[in-house]
């Protein structure tokens, strides 16, 4: 019996006959083959479109980025300001006091209560930092409080303005300093005051309206916090309480203003003496003593703490083994 033909091989038979090129009279190409050759022409082809779009979007892209930095830039200099850089905050809390190395190399020994935010070659102050700068004679280092701008190129220098002060201060222990107004009359300058130079020894307080220099003073008041001491020379009674308060986080109240007034001249080892012994000898010192209320140190006139009338004595105050027992 013989088989019946494959219709399939019919259909395949006329397909390859349609697409001879030489219609039957010459050689016969075969279609399968050139159909291989034409779809890896075509993948070819699609895929160096894909690379020559890929390329140009990558060349746009960039063109844009570019054009936006150059606009971000060209507005930051027309404003008189420069682009931003990397900003690093440092805060201590009260009685605390730390030591930062700066970008550049330099350092910077923070006060109590003080925030600095520093970049490469630049600082803002809120507090008190002594500084010392590692010389760059290409970029002025600056650093900046709401009322002075001091710009150095290496030098060692104290800046003082916590938040609450009316005015700046930069003292110079070494090199020399350009000191100029941040504002003028409560107002940020848009103009640039005149710049002083302050050498070596040299005392500037920046204020709104201007700025007053002391020349030859005796530094070491001024930075000797960096060095685990407060030194007060001939300093009022109420500043020294102040920087009391920053360095032990305590509460210290001054009620008598003559006695606040008053000048005292000691020296404060601030990790070896507590508050209470820095007290005895700050009231040896002026004639007055402190007694605690509320948990704060109160200093009046007088050595002697039964001469107060209405303040609890020493022993009035319970004592513990009287609380709990021995």
């Amino acid at each position: 019996m013989t088989g019946a033909s494959d219709p399939t091989d019919a259909r395949l038979q006329r397909l390859i006959e349609a697409f001879d090129p030489t219609n039957g009279e010459g050689e016969r190409q075969d279609v399968a083959a050139s159909y291989v050759r034409l779809a890896a022409k075509l993948h070819d082809g699609e895929e160096k479109a894909k690379r020559r779009n890929a390329g140009l979007r990558l060349r746009t892209g960039l063109l844009i980025l570019g054009g936006m930095a150059a606009a971000f830039v060209a507005i930051f200099l027309r404003n008189g300001r420069t682009p931003p850089r990397t900003s690093h905050i440092v805060h201590t809390v009260a009685g605390q006091y730390a030591t930062v190395q700066l970008p550049d190399g330099s350092t910077a020994t923070l006060a109590p209560l003080t925030t600095l935010t520093f970049s490469e070659r630049e600082a803002t102050v809120s507090g008190e930092v002594l500084f010392d700068v590692a010389p760059h004679a290409d970029a002025p280092y600056v650093v900046r409080t709401p009322h002075m701008i001091v710009r150095v190129l290496g030098t060692q220098f104290a800046v003082s303005e916590y938040a609450s002060a009316t005015s700046g201060r930069v003292v110079v222990a070494q090199g020399r300093v350009g000191v100029r107004r941040a504002r003028v009359n409560g107002v940020t300058s848009q103009a640039r005051p005149a710049e002083l130079v302050l050498e070596a020894q040299s005392l500037a307080q920046v204020t709104d309206s201007g700025v007053s220099v002391s020349r030859g003073i005796a530094i070491n008041e001024y930075i000797a916090f960096a060095h685990g001491t407060l030194a007060f020379n001939d300093m009022a009674l109420h500043d020294v309480v102040t920087t009391l308060e920053h360095a032990y986080g305590v509460t210290i109240r001054v009620d008598d203003t003559i006695l606040a007034s008053r000048g005292v001249t000691m020296d404060v080892a601030i990790t070896k003496q507590p508050i209470t012994r820095v007290l005895d000898l700050l009231g040896e010192a002026i004639g007055a003593h402190y007694v605690i209320r509320r948990n704060e140190y109160i200093l009046v006139t007088g050595r002697s703490r039964s001469d107060v009338p209405g303040v609890p004595q020493q022993h009035d105050i319970p004592q513990p083994e009287k609380l709990y027992g021995k």
